[in-house]
């Protein structure tokens, strides 16, 4: 397990979020408990206040963000103001995940993108074939956990299906190849000639597209939850709009694909299932005429058993997954949108500046006082009324900027903390990259503190370069000195 800490660090008048890496815990009960007490001991150890904890982000599994046995309500248990929040970038993998299942023929079009590169990396030979052909993006395999890496499998199809087309209508002509391998090339390049190919992988692109960029922006570490709040809500918009209008955008990049194959007007159009006939019975009515009237339009029935079933899943699954995050953040609605503080009264602004006074008050613990910080937003709003319509971050930088902490200290303090809270665990992620090069099998037998320390060496290699090597040098020699001196 690697734990991560995220602080907003104020100096010299500016102000830096950052993340840094405390080290690996080796971890042998892998339940909700388990995980709660190696946390736990781990903060203790490192010499951390746990009542100072704001905000807490893990992944996707259950042992972590279950609601009752998850490490975030033990956590919450005992102290009721760490806010949790879902990894976005786990989330939006999920969401991707879910619309890939959501039809049949969606998973046939990525076992058709999947083949493609199977097929290809199958032997050099074929290999270079297709780099001749496609020389501005090669042919990449599909990845099973980072869903939005697969724009990078499909951009190669999409922005030159003609030349891959092209590799494969060579090497099944090719007769220094066997007739398995020809009759399989010849077999994937008919698939990829299909209009119903044509129209997912311009939705797929577009989709993963759009995700992507989501999921980009939330892996920086100096994201916060306001700008991720605004790239859902700009997400759902997309998706709506999408679902609306989607398919004939779709249609319309389908057909230029087609002409860029030299496809036929007559090839370009959804292909019509063969209709089942069933002898009906002389007691039965007869409405199985006017059904299959209704499904008579192979373009109509693709858009309803695929395209509108893929948007609706993915609607979904949004709402689905993000829901507990807004539930979480929806008493820093007036940290976290500016729009939302701009348009406001005055007895709603005092309303919203209560619930986050009790939002952080543990007994008579508390980090804010509401009615101060309502007088200090409406000091704020008479004063400075650009920077009233500030986003956290830009307003955050004023305030240290002028050295206004002690004027608006509750506004001070309420935007420290929502610039705290994670909304990824990508830094986490990268650091068991760095594991996997230190701890390679010519280090099979490392301890667990000299692992923790070159990881913490190599991943804070910023830190690491201001270090005055010389005294470290000189304390170990000291220490590991056996001349005695008389």
């Amino acid at each position: 397990m690697s734990v991560i800490l995220r602080y907003v660090d104020c100096k010299e008048k500016k102000v830096v979020i950052s993340e840094s890496f405390l080290g690996f815990v080796v971890v042998h009960d892998k339940t909700g408990m388990g995980l709660t007490d190696a946390v736990l001991k781990f903060i203790e150890d490192a010499g951390l206040d746990l009542k100072n904890i704001r905000g807490q982000s893990y992944d996707n599994g259950s042992n972590m963000k279950g609601n009752i046995r998850g490490v975030h309500s033990r956590i919450l248990e005992v102290n009721p103001k760490a806010t949790f929040i879902a990894c976005v970038h786990h989330s939006c993998n999920l969401v991707l995940s879910d619309g890939a299942k959501s039809a049949t023929q969606t998973i046939t079009f990525f076992g058709v993108v999947q083949k493609i590169f199977t097929f290809a990396s199958a032997s050099t030979n074929r290999w270079d074939i297709f780099r001749k052909h496609a020389t501005q993006f090669t042919v990449k395999p599909l990845s099973a956990t980072r869903w939005e890496s697969r724009i990078d499998s499909l951009k190669a199809l999409r922005f030159q299906i003609s030349r891959v087309r092209d590799a494969l209508l060579e090497i099944g002509a090719n007769t220094n190849f066997d007739v398995d391998t020809r009759f399989e090339a010849n077999n994937i390049c008919s698939q990829i000639e299909k209009f119903e190919f044509l129209v997912l992988l311009s939705a797929w692109y577009d989709l993963l597209h759009h995700l992507n960029v989501v999921s980009k922006m939330t892996q920086e570490k100096t994201v916060n939850v306001g700008a991720t709040l605004q790239l859902l809500n700009n997400t759902e918009k997309f998706l709506e709009d999408y679902g609306r209008n989607g398919f004939v955008t779709a249609q319309i990049t389908a057909r230029e694909l087609g002409e860029e194959l030299g496809l036929e007007e007559d090839e370009m159009i959804f292909t019509a299932a063969r209709m089942r006939k069933r002898k009906s019975h002389f007691d039965e009515e007869n409405s199985e005429n006017a059904t299959n009237n209704s499904n008579n339009d192979p373009a109509l029935k693709f858009k309803n058993s695929c395209f509108d079933k893929l948007v609706s899943c993915v609607q979904d699954s949004m709402t689905r997954r993000f829901t507990h995050m807004r539930k979480n953040l929806s008493d820093f609605q007036i940290i976290i949108d500016a729009d939302c503080r701009s348009t406001c009264d005055e007895g709603e602004l005092l309303r919203n500046c209560k619930d986050l006074h009790f939002r952080f008050m543990d007994g008579k613990d508390k980090d804010i006082e509401g009615s101060q910080l309502f007088d200090e937003f409406k000091l704020l709003r008479d004063s400075f009324p650009e920077k009233f319509k500030s986003n956290p971050h830009a307003l955050l930088d004023f305030i240290a900027g002028s050295c206004l902490e002690g004027v608006f200290p509750n506004i001070w303090i309420s935007l420290r903390i929502v610039m705290t809270l994670p909304v990824s665990v990508a830094s986490a992620e990268r650091s068991f990259s760095k594991l996997k090069l230190i701890e390679n099998y010519l280090r099979s037998s490392m301890s667990e503190e000299r692992l923790c320390g070159l990881a913490i060496l190599s991943i804070e290699k910023e830190l690491t370069c201001e270090i005055d090597f010389d005294d470290i040098i000189n304390e170990f020699a000291l220490r590991k000195s056996r001349k005695v001196l008389f």
